[in-house]
């Protein structure tokens, strides 16, 4: 339960497709809170719990919730062919 990145509305997420499935519903008051100029809360739990460094960097660069879901996704699926 300490890897669980928890969502300001409650919501919890525990894996990659999990994180996809929750940026295609949040709305966007959500998504600025946890991601705008100051920081980025999806990124800092990829790189810190997942462990996924490249995706925290794309991430990193990232400030809209569909570039982000275009990555995450991107990446899940280059993670299931290796």
């Amino acid at each position: 339960e300490d890897k669980v990145f928890w969502v300001n509305d409650g919501t919890a997420i525990r894996n990659l497709e999990e994180l996809v499935k929750t940026l295609e519903t949040m709305n966007s008051d959500t998504f600025k809170y946890h991601c705008n100029k100051e920081k980025n809360d999806f990124s800092n739990w990829i790189k810190d719990v997942i462990g996924d460094v490249r995706l925290a960097n794309e991430l990193k660069k990232n400030k809209t919730k569909t570039h982000a879901i275009h990555k995450i996704k991107r990446r899940i699926e280059w993670l299931k062919k290796i």
